[in-house]
């Protein structure tokens, strides 16, 4: 079992450096077989198997594969852990990701995600029932009920009961581990889309702005060097600025923070061409057209013609400033 655990690892590394983990999985399988040939319900032999199965899951899906295979595997092992002990929470949890992963994938090739994400609602409060204080849990969580909400978003739907379980399921892996990164900038998120979903309404979104504002500094203490932080701040930033613009208020401070955020965000990865789009979109706002032109091109330059909207604002850009002329 430990070997197993260990070529898993190896495999992920070696993903994680750009090389083929392929051999390194094969490998991890082959030892867990062996473990299984002994006892076929042995419990952490099991839950090991799943989770290589869940690991290679994830990198295929990452290079666009079908990881379709390797889920069913995974969830099958993980429900033979559950019936050798069906109080054992990290099977329980395991399942939970697996099945958003299905969602997931599901989603990105037009099928309904609903049902999976359900099922690992369900999964999760049963890893929950076993173990209170699972912190992870609460993280599983809260990214389930998000994608689900998501989901009832797209089709029309109220999904406020799904975004606030989820911001409670992030404060609540909070209270239990403040370092939590990905918590905080999930959180951040939850706020920016309520805060977002007011504005709509025509309500004033400034307190879930705030608050967005407050979980992305504190993420952005414990990664600093991350550049979807920095450029999620930049977006609640020009949010509020946005929205004082609407109130004829002064908006001048949020939108130079929103620019430096995007700044920031551009030292980190100089390839982060929607940094440019958001600033050209805060130059246009402020009447600064050839500015903004230049930003958009810059834009252009690094993702070239993959994204179709952007050749469009450029020739609005570009129109707008022949009507200056």
């Amino acid at each position: 079992n430990n070997m197993c655990v260990s070529l898993r690892c190896l495999a992920e590394i070696e993903a994680g450096r750009g090389g083929d983990p392929s051999g390194l999985y094969d490998q991890a399988f082959e030892t867990c077989a062996r473990a299984l040939a002994i006892n076929p319900s042995a419990l952490d032999a099991n839950s090991n198997l799943g989770v290589v199965h869940q690991s290679r899951a994830r990198w295929l899906a990452d290079r666009g594969v079908d990881p379709t295979a390797d889920i069913e595997h995974a969830l099958a092992a993980f429900d033979r852990s559950l019936a050798a002990n069906s109080r054992f929470p990290d099977a329980a949890s395991n399942k939970s990701i697996v099945l958003a992963m299905r969602g997931q994938w599901k989603a990105a090739h037009g099928q309904d995600p609903a049902p999976d994400y359900e099922q690992g609602i369900e999964a999760i409060e049963g890893a929950l029932a076993i173990n209170p204080g699972f912190v992870e849990a609460f993280a599983n969580r809260a990214n389930l009920y998000k994608l689900l909400g998501d989901v009832k978003a797209q089709r029309g739907e109220d999904p406020s009961h799904e975004y606030a379980e989820a911001v409670k399921g992030y404060e609540r892996a909070l209270e239990s581990d403040p370092r939590n990164f990905p918590s905080s900038f999930n959180l951040a998120l939850m706020h920016q889309m309520a805060g977002d979903g007011k504005a709509r309404r025509g309500a004033s979104p400034l307190e879930d702005y705030g608050k967005a504002i407050e979980a992305l500094d504190k993420a952005i203490a414990l990664a600093p060097r991350t550049a979807p932080a920095h450029m999620q701040r930049g977006l609640a930033k020009k949010a509020i600025g946005d929205w004082k613009l609407h109130m004829r208020q002064d908006l001048a401070e949020e939108y130079a923070e929103a620019m430096k955020a995007y700044d920031h965000a551009l030292e980190l990865n100089a390839n982060l061409w929607q940094a440019h789009v958001n600033r050209a979109e805060i130059l246009k706002r402020k009447g600064n057209h050839e500015e903004a032109l230049a930003e958009l091109e810059r834009a252009h330059a690094i993702v070239g013609d993959g994204f179709p909207p952007l050749i469009r604002w450029i020739e609005e850009a570009q129109a707008r400033l022949q009507e200056k002329k």
